[in-house]
């Protein structure tokens, strides 16, 4: 991933890209922990659910809400030395996040899951990795770059269009747009968005191997 070139793939961090998978994601974690991995990190993108928040801005949860009235918590230690090191950055941001297996595609599903669990920002991969982080008493920390606002529906042409290397789909892509070519001012808006939450990224994975390596 190019927003982790200077920061976690310098240290020493066993990376593996789920490409949005939730399944792939917790298999990926039990299979790290089964290898030796003594603490875990769900690191990319989220959408937001808090209307406050805007593309850019990061999240270091404090805890992941689940669909089943579960709650994972996060490395306290990890989380308040992330925050620390993060100071003078503005878009910064603690709180809870809530934890999904589907993609929440319309603004109104967003609003619904803010008003019953007041989370800041939902993804489909860190409920996963945090079950397994919590099944085996490791470490667990959660960064995640807002991609898309409370405010904004995900076009359908943006569904299933992220590989298992969290790369797109660019024959995918194409495809969708001349099926729906009305989608394609949304999909340049989501574009936008994303390179903004790679921006933040990339200094957030440089936050954590600070973070990390100081714990």
């Amino acid at each position: 991933m190019e927003c982790l070139k200077f920061g976690l793939e310098d240290q020493n961090f066993d990376i593996r890209i789920s490409g949005s998978n939730p399944n792939r994601a917790g298999e990926l974690a039990r299979a790290q922990i089964e290898a030796g991995c003594s603490g875990l990190i769900s690191f990319g993108v989220a959408g937001a659910i808090d209307p406050s928040l805007n593309s850019g801005d990061l999240i270091v949860a404090d805890q992941i809400l689940t669909l089943e009235g579960g709650v994972l918590q996060t490395s306290n230690q990890w989380r308040s030395q992330f925050v620390k090191l993060a100071v003078g950055f503005e878009n910064v941001f603690t709180g809870p996040m809530f934890g999904i297996d589907f993609i929440l595609k319309k603004a109104s599903q967003k609003k619904e899951i803010f008003s019953r669990t007041s989370a800041l920002a939902v993804d489909m991969e860190s409920h996963q990795i945090g079950r397994v982080a919590n099944d085996n008493c490791v470490p667990f920390l959660v960064v995640r770059a807002i991609l898309d606002s409370a405010i904004m529906d995900i076009p359908e042409s943006a569904i299933n269009i992220i590989d298992y290397n969290g790369k797109p789909k660019l024959l995918s892509i194409l495809l969708k747009l001349i099926k729906r070519p009305e989608d394609f001012s949304k999909l340049f808006t989501l574009s936008r968005s994303h390179s903004l939450a790679l921006a933040s990224l990339q200094r957030a994975s440089f936050i954590a191997s600070l973070a990390l390596r100081s714990k």
